[in-house]
């Protein structure tokens, strides 16, 4: 019933003391047959048919528990401070999410990172498209950091190593790591073995779609 698009946060299913909202469709008392229609097909297993106009390739969904609230005294009292909802219960919030700030005009869209499990210190990064068709192929990269860290980007097949590069570095800078103007972000792959210096070659072009498995280290500029 949960059919899911990487790029995208998952629709929230909002219960409320005295009804449901889902997604941005508008809020439905629990007597009305719409709010019944949503629920029944949510707890037979179906994607709720509402949904379908707005995602035809099915979408992931979440509950999110107000039931302490009715709808009007939430939306009145709490959303403007809600850490799961914005302020209409539309739409998520991405779960300790930051912007990724862009240093060059390099074509890589401002992206959203989550970190959905800090214990196993995985962090996870969508540079997608907005609106994009979710049967695209796209970039889905794990890439590992000499600290041991974990980092999961999806990105467009279009977008190029550098682009790949100055999103880590961001990444890095955020954390209080600062390369210097001798260093560079190293990029390589153990099988096949290969290294990528070409910051204008596409991710496509160099081989990293569907999937890829990248290492990242610090190294030293030649002087030259």
């Amino acid at each position: 019933a949960c059919l899911v698009a990487d790029d995208a946060l998952p629709v929230p299913l909002t219960i409320f003391t005295d009804g449901v909202k889902l997604g941005s469709l508008i809020f439905h008392a629990f007597g009305e047959p719409m709010a019944q229609r949503i629920l029944r097909d949510i707890l037979d297993g179906y994607f709720p048919i509402v949904l379908k106009a707005e995602h035809p390739d099915g979408v992931s969904m979440k509950v999110v528990d107000r039931t302490s609230h009715t709808f009007e005294a939430w939306k009145r009292d709490l959303s403007h401070q809600d850490e799961d909802l914005d302020s209409g219960a539309d739409r998520l919030l991405p779960a300790s999410g930051m912007a990724i700030r862009r240093r060059s005009s390099g074509s890589c869209a401002r992206g959203i990172v989550s970190f959905p499990d800090e214990s196993n210190g995985k962090k996870e990064l969508f540079l997608l498209e907005s609106g994009r068709d979710p049967a695209l192929p796209m970039a889905r990269l794990q890439v590992k950091l000499e600290s041991r860290k974990r980092i999961i980007l999806s990105m467009e097949p279009t977008h190029t190593v550098g682009d790949l590069q100055d999103t880590l570095e961001s990444m890095l800078e955020e954390e209080g790591i600062r390369l210097g103007h001798k260093q560079r972000l190293l990029l390589r792959t153990a099988f096949p073995p290969c290294t990528y210096t070409d910051r204008k070659q596409t991710l496509q072009g160099v081989g990293l779609v569907p999937t890829a498995t990248l290492f990242a280290a610090v190294q030293a500029c030649d002087e030259s």
